[in-house]
């Protein structure tokens, strides 16, 4: 499931100079391609990075020939009423309009909105080229 919110070009400029500062510390030569990995419960969106890279690609030769994949990664929680601990179905996800707000996360067993993220809320650099990495 996509939605788009609204822009906040800062934010979304921010998270992609991180990404791009860690690909550069592990390849100061440009690769051919950066997967990028982003969690199911993350406030940040692939359309997001692509407009924070889209901003930086004008200022920064590096990014010139880069080829940049996007992949997502299912998130886990934990439902603290029934304790139940594992991933959900994207019906069990409900994405705010507002950006930055975090997604709201019902329980597939119980349906309780009292859960605890586990995983799937970062975005993090996946691979370069085909080595997959993981820098967090």
């Amino acid at each position: 499931m996509s939605h788009r919110s609204e822009p906040n070009t800062m934010h979304n400029l921010s998270k992609a100079t991180y990404l791009l500062e860690q690909v550069k510390e592990k390849f100061p030569k440009p690769p051919n391609q950066v997967i990028i990995s982003i969690g199911t419960f993350s406030e940040i969106q692939q359309h997001d990075l692509e407009d924070g890279f889209e901003i930086l690609a004008r200022t920064d030769s590096y990014l010139e020939n880069v080829n940049i994949k996007y992949i997502t990664h299912q998130g886990k929680i934990q439902c603290l009423d029934c304790d139940y601990k594992g991933s959900i179905p994207s019906e069990g996800i409900e994405y705010s309009e507002v950006h930055g707000v975090p997604p709201r996360i019902s329980c597939p067993t119980c349906q309780s909105p009292t859960v605890l993220i586990i995983s799937g809320d970062e975005v993090k650099l996946h691979g370069i080229n085909d080595q997959i990495i993981n820098i967090t």
